[in-house]
């Protein structure tokens, strides 16, 4: 066989993945607003190092048991040593999971007898997918429970394919699978490893011969151990509030974003650039005429259609759940990349379609974005003039290369321009996103801090406050009504849900002389647009007693 450029770089894959990871994972991270994900993982974190709320974990002075505490304590380390408002690295602990993910699955692919050139193509498909970026690039809970779950199958594979005892497997993938869970509870137990154990079982159909049961035991027993402590912990110091909070999770999953059975069938297109070699590689009765390996090719379709399958009948579906779905999806579209670079000159006219229409549409992409991004930064254009050049004269030439390798038929370079591509926009085009921040009305929370030391008060919330509001005041908001015993006062400001303010208003105008004070909004977006969130904005009040002036 005919050695092709991945060859070459095949001994240095592991650098390769980690130049990838650095160009897509690390550049800009301070760069987009703190989402609502953020701001509760950041709030629970500040706390920590404030209260000392580490077990018990609390949240503007609330029980937070929503979410187990591992990804908060490892954000609280890095605030510790990097500071609070540091959000570059804060946002770096969780790119850290995802460089993790990506070795993962490399160990995972390589024990399940993967070659070492469709492993790249698979790592590299999942780090370029537009669900990673996203979740790789934010300081949530997923990519830690998920990653830590994939190393933890990629250990169980390793012990189910052995034929002796392998406890140091086992101690390892029972650590990840327990640290999956201190991550984010059952989530990706659900939606990684159920699915990952029906598919091996029905494609290899657990050798018995190969699998220890003292291992099996020795693994199960550390996984529930680690994950089983904390949520102990909180039901015997805190039962109360455990079992209401997950009474209202268990709701929500019930209630909360009901979908449709058929909401997540266009799952594929979440791989983002490989949307469309992802649909051609679902084609089971194409694909399994063509692939090297037809076991391996069953094994990671059906771990990502089972995957689908069990989501699927979750009521609560958001796009962003199908991210564990990505990582077997990015194995099986690597079947059909390696089928097309390997067999392009067998291919008939219509199988060779689909093939150019994918890296086709990417060169339309590379020359139009110079001229689409001049009409939407208009006149803000000067001020984003650096990102503006170099984005563009990047792509640019990526679509220049593009042309050339691909009527050479160079397809295993071409592959690594898709690569390119993302790198690129992460790297010089995701400061150009300010465009979009055009409200010429933000009022920071950080305002309330002045109105305290002019009126000598204490501030509290009325109502639920977004947690963004409440990370960027950056100190506790106690919320009053939500006191059993609240606090007596003489003069207070507080800051109140607008659905709120009627009832707010009947509580204390009988007693109280209330003044406006300010209207709070961190939304970056204007009024006139759909995306202005009232969550988003709070009015700050000033609240004196009568008899007290």
């Amino acid at each position: 066989m005919k050695t092709t450029f991945f060859d070459s770089i095949l001994k240095r894959d592991g650098l390769v993945i980690l130049i990838i990871w650095a160009a897509v994972f690390v550049p800009n991270l301070n760069v987009l607003e703190v989402n609502i994900m953020e701001a509760r993982n950041f709030i629970t974190a500040r706390e920590m190092l404030h209260d000392g709320n580490w077990i018990l974990t609390r949240m503007n002075g609330l029980p937070r048991y929503e979410k187990p505490p591992l990804p908060t304590w490892i954000t609280a380390g890095f605030a510790k040593i990097f500071g609070l408002q540091n959000i570059f690295m804060l946002r770096f602990a969780a790119a850290l999971m995802s460089l993790l993910l990506f070795f993962a699955l490399r160990k995972l692919m390589r024990h399940a007898g993967f070659d070492k050139s469709q492993t790249l193509l698979s790592v590299l498909i999942l780090a370029t997918a537009f669900s990673t970026i996203f979740t790789g690039r934010e300081a949530t809970w997923d990519i830690y429970a998920h990653a830590f779950m994939l190393m933890g199958l990629a250990c169980l594979f390793q012990l189910f394919e052995k034929t002796d005892q392998n406890l140091n497997a086992a101690f390892v993938a029972g650590i990840c699978i327990g640290f999956s869970f201190l991550s984010k509870g059952p989530v990706s137990h659900f939606a990684l490893l159920l699915p990952f154990l029906i598919a091996y079982g029905i494609v290899y159909r657990f050798k018995k011969s190969n699998i220890s049961p003292v291992a099996i035991i020795f693994l199960v027993l550390i996984a529930l151990l680690i994950s089983s402590w904390w949520p102990f912990y909180i039901y015997l110091f805190d039962e109360n509030s455990a079992e209401q909070i997950a009474e209202v999770e268990s709701n929500a999953w019930l209630s909360n974003n009901v979908r449709p059975l058929y909401y997540y069938f266009d799952f594929f297109t979440e791989l983002g650039i490989w949307t469309i070699p992802a649909f051609m590689s679902l084609w089971y009765p194409y694909m399994k005429k063509r692939v090297s390996n037809l076991k391996l090719y069953q094994f990671s379709l059906l771990w990502t259609i089972i995957g689908v399958v069990l989501l699927s009948l979750i009521p609560e579906k958001k796009k962003r759940y199908l991210f564990p779905v990505m990582i077997p999806l990015a194995i099986t579209t690597s079947f059909y990349i390696q089928v097309a670079t390997l067999m392009w000159n067998k291919f008939s006219k219509t199988e060779k379609w689909p093939f150019r229409v994918h890296y086709w549409l990417l060169i339309v992409v590379c020359f139009a974005f110079p001229i689409a991004a001049f009409f939407l930064l208009q006149d803000a254009w000067q001020e984003y003039i650096v990102s503006y050049i170099l984005t563009s004269l990047f792509l640019i030439g990526i679509g220049v290369l593009k042309i050339y390798l691909l009527q050479k038929k160079l397809f295993d370079k071409l592959f690594y321009t898709n690569v390119l591509v993302i790198a690129t926009i992460v790297s010089f085009g995701i400061p150009m996103a300010g465009v979009f921040y055009d409200n010429k009305e933000i009022v920071s929370p950080k305002v309330i801090a002045s109105y305290e030391a002019k009126y000598q008060t204490k501030s509290y919330s009325y109502g639920e406050i977004s947690p963004e509001i409440i990370w960027n005041y950056g100190f506790k908001l106690p919320q009053y009504d939500r006191f059993v015993n609240p606090p007596l006062f003489e003069k207070a400001t507080f800051l109140v849900n607008e659905k709120m303010e009627s009832k707010f208003l009947a509580t204390f105008e009988k007693d109280y002389r209330i003044e406006s004070l300010e209207h709070i909004d961190i939304n970056y977006a204007d009024k006139s647009r759909k995306n202005h969130k009232s969550r988003l904005t709070a009015n700050l009040y000033l609240l004196t007693k009568y008899d007290s002036q």
